[in-house]
């Protein structure tokens, strides 16, 4: 392992919830859950999703290596001021040299969602729009690999639909994040063989990465609040449907039902009439009810 006292800031991104502060508080502190990093555990009202920027540094003894993890809000939250988180990122990350860009995606997260869209947008307005080359330190990481592991097809998947939308991360720096933190060796042994002043920084065209990051995660919001409504129309008809369907089968049911007990009637009319026929003549004053 390479000592370097030197800081290395490391930057995560991703759809909420997918994991973002428990992987901070595995590389900073070797546990997912810690009483003192990220989402303190000390205080259940601050337990789940990122509403935040929030920077933590610690000398890693495991990697020999001074780290700074930088955790900010969930792309895609189409409950948060996105401007106003924008804003908040520009003036936090201004000046910072980014080591490390993590792309977080979760293994349950077959598909390509508009969440992950604006990740990638995210991504591309702060470092690869501004004319560098983010390829070098640009990772993919798949969290909840602990639940089941990630097949190659999936992870092919991944990083052909980054590639279509503008961002190249090689198959070498895909990392599967299962909880344990040797996973992450390889990662923080490539972070430290570069000089910890060699990396992107965010104080160049810091007000059009700002409209073009704003445009780009409201366009992302439209669609998903419009997958969302129409996720709704369509559970709407669906239970309208099915609403239908059993009204259509209680009436089938109620048709058949008459239709059994018309049956009934006629056999029960042709049961009198044969008693009637054969009724004994010596009793003609014998009246068939």
């Amino acid at each position: 392992m390479i000592s370097n006292n030197k800081t290395r800031n490391i930057i995560a991104c991703g759809r909420p919830g997918v994991g973002k502060s428990a992987l901070g508080n595995s590389l900073l502190y070797g546990s997912p859950q810690c009483y003192y990093g990220f989402e303190s555990y000390s205080d259940p009202t601050k337990w789940g999703v990122t509403r935040e920027i929030v920077k933590r540094t610690e000398y890693v003894q495991e990697f020999n290596a001074s780290l700074q993890f930088i955790d900010i809000p969930g792309q895609g939250d189409h409950t948060l001021d996105m401007k106003q988180m924008a804003e908040s990122l520009s003036y936090e990350l201004e000046d910072v040299t980014m080591n490390a860009i993590l792309f977080l995606v979760a293994v349950q997260d077959e598909r390509f969602t508009t969440q992950e869209l604006c990740s990638i947008q995210f991504i591309k307005s702060f470092f690869k729009e501004r004319g560098y080359n983010c390829q070098d330190i640009l990772w993919l990481v798949i969290t909840h690999c602990e639940q089941k592991k990630p097949s190659n097809q999936f992870i092919q998947s991944k990083l052909a639909n980054l590639k279509k939308w503008g961002l190249f991360i090689p198959q070498q720096n895909v990392v599967e994040y299962d909880k344990n933190l040797s996973k992450f060796k390889p990662f923080i042994e490539r972070v430290l063989k570069v000089p910890a002043n060699q990396g992107f920084t965010l104080n160049k065209d810091k007000q059009n990465s700002l409209n073009q990051f704003y445009q780009g995660c409201n366009l992302a919001r439209d669609v998903n609040l419009q997958r969302l409504k129409d996720k709704e129309e369509e559970r709407e008809n669906k239970i309208q449907q099915e609403r239908l369907q059993k009204l259509k089968e209680q009436y089938e049911i109620e048709i058949i039902k008459q239709e059994q007990l018309y049956e009934q009637l006629e056999q029960n009319q042709i049961t009198i009439e044969y008693l009637r026929s054969k009724r004994d003549i010596r009793n003609p004053d014998c009246i068939l009810i």
